[in-house]
């Protein structure tokens, strides 16, 4: 951890680009000016082309159809939302990866500088977990609607799993790799995305346990989900308390990097919800006498996990609340305000099953309403700035 802090101070460059972070953000503030309100004007919207950095939309658009799925008990209306959010989400899954890859073929110079640099690769994380987010909400959301696809859909999480998990691991490491190296920058939330990617894996792949064909692939699959929980959790809380520690007590967040206090919140649920759903398929796998004690182990830490959470909430909510008052320019980096809160919601949510307490439920649902709110906020603003995008060019 020292290490992260020594190599942070040895480099004044920036781990965020690509639209999401410091290097950016003194850039858009350099020409802010002060209107009459006393505020700064907002300065341009950052509006990068089809990327990595746009995958936040997915996941934060998946991970909304699987909660207003779980929560249609609360609301009638949220079952045939959920299908209309697990459609959005597809169409940003495709357009999005076929834009890239078509940007790719036409000018292969960007893929080395979008795979390999400090300022770019984090966003790969959230390719990771937006190929996740949605697999998970195909499986959760779509048979409910049209039952004879369960056995497709069930193929589909699968092949979506291996493509997020292999991915998310992959960037996990090797941006690990990256940061004990150094001369990445001063430590920012934003390196925990490509490290919260196989807490999600763990969740989705323990899913995928009762569906596979025999003992050894269900043994397979858990002993995997265990591993990327752990894996994440370890690099995740390393790297998060250097983050936080630089930007309570060395510098505050630049304005416009102000969602990226929303991301370290997601280890937070995401862990939570992995512990409920390892539980409860380990307890399949495991002897009678000691399936309480499993499910109770999950339960004790996703009450202490979640309790720590609230104070870090309160400081995204602030901090992001701040950010938009102050007027900070509209970047991808807005899409950090929804899935890491969808994460909360399904960590609370799952809890209130393995622990019998209807509280947590009540706890997920309001966490369910306030990520409509920021899923609303960032889609809207997306939609304005490209549109806002488009017309300038025109006009130029």
């Amino acid at each position: 951890m020292n290490k992260l802090h020594k190599n942070a101070d040895q480099s004044t460059g920036s781990v965020v680009g690509d639209g999401y972070g410091d290097n950016v953000t003194e850039s858009i503030l350099s020409g802010a000016t002060i209107n009459r309100t006393g505020r700064p004007s907002r300065p341009p919207s950052q509006v990068p082309p089809a990327g990595p950095v746009w995958f936040g939309s997915t996941m934060g658009t998946g991970i909304l159809s699987t909660l207003l799925f779980n929560h249609q008990h609360h609301v009638g209306l949220f079952a045939p939302l959920s299908l209309v959010m697990l459609v959005i989400g597809w169409v940003l899954l495709v357009g999005l990866s076929v834009a890239f890859a078509v940007r790719c073929v036409r000018n292969p110079a960007i893929i080395r500088p979008v795979i390999c640099e400090p300022t770019m690769s984090p966003a790969w994380g959230m390719v990771a977990m937006g190929y996740l987010a949605v697999g998970s909400a195909t499986y959760t959301v779509l048979p409910a609607f049209f039952p004879a696809t369960q056995s497709i859909v069930d193929d589909i999480d699968l092949v979506m799993w291996l493509i997020g998990t292999t991915l998310g691991v992959i960037t996990a490491i090797g941006f690990a790799a990256v940061l004990m190296r150094g001369n990445v920058g001063d430590p920012t939330p934003v390196w925990g995305l490509p490290l919260v990617p196989p807490t999600v894996s763990a969740t989705t792949g323990a899913i995928q346990v009762p569906h596979l064909p025999n003992v050894t692939a269900q043994i397979v699959m858990l002993t995997v989900s265990v591993g990327c929980f752990f894996v994440a959790l370890a690099l995740g809380m390393a790297v998060f308390i250097v983050a936080y520690e630089h930007a309570w007590r060395r510098a505050r967040l630049p304005l416009a990097a102000s969602a990226a206090s929303c991301i370290p919140l997601g280890i937070v649920g995401q862990s939570t919800a992995a512990a409920q759903a390892l539980s409860s398929q380990a307890q399949l796998l495991s002897i009678p006498a000691i399936r309480p004690a499993l499910q109770e182990m999950a339960n004790y830490y996703g009450v202490v996990v979640l309790t720590l959470g609230v104070p870090l909430l309160a400081w995204a909510i602030y901090t992001t609340v701040r950010g938009w008052y102050l007027r900070m320019p509209f970047s991808p980096g807005w899409w950090a305000t929804t899935f890491p809160i969808g994460t909360l919601c399904l960590g609370a949510h799952l809890l209130a099953g393995g622990s019998g307490h209807p509280a947590w439920d009540w706890i997920s649902f309001v966490l369910l309403l306030l990520l409509c709110t920021t899923w609303s906020i960032s889609a809207l603003a997306s939609v304005w700035a490209v549109i806002a995008h488009l017309r300038r060019e025109q006009a130029a």
